[in-house]
């Protein structure tokens, strides 16, 4: 696929799901703007080819889906988990931005030497909204003053031409590069690494597939102290590339082989990814993940699973001790064939940070996120998803092409959906799985390492003392992001700080957009915390529309801590409800059970 931009659109909104106005810019520099929403629609559907706004598919690209289907115009759908990746009538494609870059346009935009500009709105609602709250307004009274109108106009215009300009400077820095831009970033990571590298497409059979992906896990993330009065944070520098450089890698499809002879490859240190039962010693951070029903558990004591060669002997030299291996996939050879793509990728982003300018910094960022995406994409799963709205013609029911199935009926027509399964030619899940086991053994050894654990995630350590173990700034080393004060952790991925530097209060909350610090009070008290900002993803809207099939619907989810007594996560609190100790899968199934 031959990466163009045709042209980008942006559009602004009250209160996220009222229309104010919209502008495009098309790639000869024509640009439009209306106030008038159906004015605007029918201008970007009268164009041909491919126009981008930037993260469109969770906001953008959703107003105009809705606005196509309330005036009865038949589109198509890819989706791409809650969002959309590309929505397409007639010759016209609307593609998200994001998906390639995924970074805010503020850091993106530099990269075209552009800049993102503030809104410039007085703020009417004293929340220091950056003005946004009097679009509202300007709706209410029926239209924009001319001041209202041009600084309102002015702020849409730097945000194409930002984009316009950013996308622009990718693709010529990509031609140069040798990098295939692609619609998404794992995308263009694999059509990258498959192209210096000489890769093979991935064997299509899906058993296969299925079996390896048992080995494939996620990060590792816990909770070791809910309450602590100070200290340190450290992230290492990019884990997934660092194990991309230095990680040797099976090579070749493999073969399935019976209990017998994958306990001798493994026993002779060849690469395999095996079904074993394991005694995991017991240990406040034991080394092997296990899928429980609702969430990844690291236990100790008797547990069974798959698991790469790798990690299965990280975990033996942590104390365990393997049982019996049921089945093994083996291959006779390893190399760590992907460390020229992470190499040179480093180079590049290296290279663009000495630069010392703000659009070397945002292309060295871009060129993070490119090595950083290739292990995920490698564990791209078979299951895809498609949808179409067609139309009510008179009475006649819209006619189905094969594979699909109504998922949806309004009164303007019918949502037809298409799944289907289809292991891609990047879909390498043994790679992945090897290179994310590696993340986890490194994040287990600074864990082992560190003194007075306090969390961590996938690629940080926050811990009481400081860490002496590969400290640096390197790829690979972890670096002290800084020290810390009043930790108070609700939950994994739920968690505040304050920095003791700026005196800032830092909240985080995985899925709970928008989290400050009275959000985080009431749910530490046990109350709901709900999320108002953007708008309901594309299936969300769809089960929410009812018949008149309103789709752009500001989002309203409302969360609680389950606050399940005992437990923080996957781990036991102890006496004190301060401390937390890993649990046996028996003692977590019966907890859960119960």
């Amino acid at each position: 696929m031959t990466f163009r931009v045709d042209g980008v659109w942006d559009i602004e909104t009250a209160s996220w799901d009222r229309f104010v106005v919209g502008q495009s810019v098309s790639s000869s520099g024509e640009r439009f703007v209306s106030w008038d929403e159906d004015t605007f629609a029918r201008h970007l559907l009268s164009q041909s080819g491919s126009w981008y706004a930037h993260a469109g598919g969770r906001f953008d690209a959703i107003w105009l889906l809705d606005w196509i289907h309330r005036h009865g115009i038949a589109a198509s759908v890819q989706l791409r988990g809650a969002g959309i990746l590309a929505l397409r009538v007639g010759a016209f494609e609307a593609r998200d931005s994001f998906a390639l870059a995924p970074m805010s346009l503020a850091k993106l935009a530099p990269l075209g030497g552009a800049a993102k500009i503030d809104l410039a709105l007085p703020c009417e609602c004293g929340t220091a909204c950056g003005g946004y709250c009097a679009l509202g307004g300007i709706l209410d009274r029926g239209g924009p003053t001319p001041r209202e109108r041009a600084t309102v106009e002015t702020y849409l215009g730097a945000d194409c031409d930002g984009l316009r300009a950013a996308l622009d400077a990718l693709a010529v820095f990509a031609a140069g590069e040798s990098i295939p831009l692609g619609l998404t970033i794992g995308g263009t990571a694999w059509a990258t690494a498959r192209g210096w590298l000489a890769l093979d497409a991935a064997p299509p059979e899906l058993a296969r597939y299925r079996r390896l992906r048992g080995a494939y896990y996620g990060g590792r993330t816990e909770v070791f102290c809910t309450q602590a009065a100070s200290g340190h944070r450290y992230d290492i520098h990019s884990s997934y590339p660092a194990a991309l450089s230095r990680v040797a890698l099976p090579v070749g499809p493999g073969q399935l082989r019976d209990g017998v002879i994958a306990s001798r490859y493994f026993a002779a240190g060849r690469p395999c990814i095996v079904a074993a039962q394991v005694v995991v010693r017991e240990s406040d951070v034991p080394p092997l993940p296990y899928r429980a029903t609702d969430r990844l558990l690291y236990p100790h004591g008797p547990v069974q699973g798959v698991w790469t060669s790798h990690e299965l002997a990280h975990a033996i030299e942590a104390g365990a001790v393997v049982r019996r291996i049921a089945w093994g996939h083996v291959w006779d050879e390893s190399s760590p064939f992907l460390a020229p793509f992470a190499e040179r990728v480093w180079a590049l982003r290296a290279a663009a940070a000495a630069e010392g300018t703000a659009a070397g910094r945002a292309r060295a960022a871009w060129c993070k996120w490119l090595a950083n995406s290739l292990t995920g994409k490698l564990a791209q799963r078979p299951e895809n998803e498609s949808l179409r709205f067609l139309p009510s013609v008179g009475r006649a029911p819209p006619e189905l092409d094969d594979g699909e199935t109504i998922l949806r009926v309004t009164s303007g027509g019918v949502w037809a959906t298409r799944e289907s399964v289809r292991v891609s030619s990047c879909a390498h899940v043994q790679l992945a799985a090897w290179l994310t086991s590696e993340a986890r053994c490194e994040l287990h050894r600074q864990l082992v390492h560190a003194r007075g654990r306090l969390y961590c995630d996938t690629d940080s350590v926050y811990a009481g003392h400081e860490l002496t173990r590969r400290g640096g700034n390197e790829l690979g080393e972890w670096g002290h992001e800084g020290a810390l004060t009043d930790w108070r952790a609700l939950a994994p991925k739920v968690y505040r700080y304050t920095d003791p530097e700026t005196g800032e209060v830092q909240v985080r909350g995985k899925g709970l957009s928008g989290l400050d610090g009275p959000g985080f009070a009431a749910l530490e008290a046990g109350e709901a915390w709900t999320v108002t900002r953007g708008v309901d993803g594309v299936r969300t809207a769809l089960q929410r529309a009812g018949v008149t099939g309103n789709l752009f619907r500001r989002r309203a989810v409302t969360r609680k801590l389950r606050g399940e007594f005992g437990w923080c996560g996957g781990r036991e609190l102890q006496e004190g409800e301060v401390t937390t100790r890993a649990t046996t899968v028996a003692r977590y199934t019966e907890t859960r059970d119960a």
